[in-house]
């Protein structure tokens, strides 16, 4: 199977690095990987996993728009 072009081999994620407050979703598309921060909420478990489903929905509709020509 061939490496797509761009893509990084191992991705790491510091916890550190997200700012606090919020929560961060990471999309893996074709060119790379793009980040978005949200701000934490008190919600319940399943109101998370809707949350995180629809934050990566939109993380990843913003990652095509920016690699669109």
């Amino acid at each position: 199977m061939k490496k797509e072009e761009g893509l990084p081999e191992c991705i790491h994620v510091d916890d550190s690095s997200v700012p606090e407050g919020y929560h961060m979703v990471e999309v893996q598309g074709k060119c790379g990987i793009i980040e978005m921060y949200f701000p934490k909420a008190p919600i319940t478990e399943e109101e998370r996993e809707y949350l995180y489903r629809r934050w990566a929905e939109s993380a990843l509709r913003s990652y095509k728009k920016m690699t669109t020509i």
